[in-house]
């Protein structure tokens, strides 16, 4: 641990119907940059899917995810696993 704090992430996304893809944006809003893996949880009529992690690192990140549905909603570290704050 080379910081105290925790990340504060803010969390945009869209599905891009034509190129079947979730565009998420995860953008760091703290003072100090944290890496971490983090996973999404996609929801659709059927449940959850959770896919990731993806390594998360940079202030303003975008994540590319090839999915062939439109997901209502998305949830952040799903299992649980990390310490953070979000939208």
């Amino acid at each position: 641990l080379q910081v105290s704090g925790h990340p504060v992430i803010e969390l945009t996304w869209s599905y891009q119907i034509d190129r079947k893809e979730l565009e998420v944006q995860v953008n760091q809003k703290q003072e100090h940059l944290f890496d971490f893996p983090l996973e999404f949880g996609l929801v659709t009529d059927q449940g959850v899917e959770i896919i990731g992690p993806y390594r998360i690192g940079s202030d303003n990140q975008t994540v590319v995810i090839p999915v062939d549905f439109e997901p209502r909603e998305i949830l952040l570290d799903p299992a649980v696993k990390l310490l953070f704050e979000s939208n």
